[in-house]
């Protein structure tokens, strides 16, 4: 069998995934491991912080198993809730209320979305038509209509004076 010859890619990742005990590493890594570590200074350092992420996790206390009797009760509580309707809140009892004395449903979201679009088209429509005819007009036909849009005979006179 060849031995495999370890990268530092392969080596952080290892450390990470393992921590910095030689132990915990797979069996058909660890000798490739511990011989590259020996050669690169930056693999003995990086296996050095993970000992040291390793002690202190070791030396976090584990918390007691919880209780038979604790459990139990935890599942009942949680089954009473599933069985449960979950309830609206108040304001939304409330909106409901409004909307059904009027024969209204509440609409969904999904349903806004064309009417919110099309909208959105017509103001956009309007902005543009509203800016493509802002400004001189071209003609004396259009400075009558401008002139009758907008009431003011003496606007006529002005524009064509301008033409």
């Amino acid at each position: 069998m060849t031995q495999m010859k370890m990268t530092f890619k392969q080596f952080e990742s290892l450390v990470v995934s393992y921590g910095g005990q030689s132990e915990r590493w797979p069996v058909d890594l660890r000798k490739a491991a511990l011989q590259f570590m020996g050669e690169n200074a930056k693999a003995k350092e990086i296996a050095g912080q993970a000992l040291n992420i390793d002690r202190f996790l070791d030396a976090v206390p584990v918390p007691e198993a919880a209780s038979d009797a604790f459990l139990e009760r935890l599942h009942r509580i949680s089954s009473e809730q599933t069985n449960t309707v979950p309830s609206k809140s108040k304001r939304q009892n409330v909106i409901q209320t409004l909307l059904d004395l009027a024969g209204l449903s509440m609409p969904r979201p999904a349903t806004l979305i064309p009417q919110a679009a099309s909208l959105f088209v017509a103001g956009l429509v309007g902005i543009m038509l509203g800016l493509s005819t802002f400004g001189i007009p071209a003609s004396a036909e259009r400075a009558d209509a401008y002139a009758y849009m907008f009431g003011n005979p003496s606007l006529e006179t002005e524009l064509l004076e301008l033409d």
